[in-house]
């Protein structure tokens, strides 16, 4: 299983809407976590290019 690295501020972001229940911050977590997909995607891309 491999691990995953995230912001400090996303993970903060998820924690208030999750154990907090505050849904003001939906679209910072949004935003965040496509923009770690995106990472992710690059990512897998460019190791497949590499091989």
């Amino acid at each position: 299983m491999k691990n995953v690295q995230i912001p400090y501020e996303l993970f903060v972001s998820l924690l208030r809407y999750h154990l907090m229940e505050e849904d003001d911050c939906l679209n910072e977590i949004r935003q965040g976590l496509e923009q770690k997909l995106d990472s992710l995607v690059r990512h897998e891309l460019y190791a497949k290019y590499k091989c």
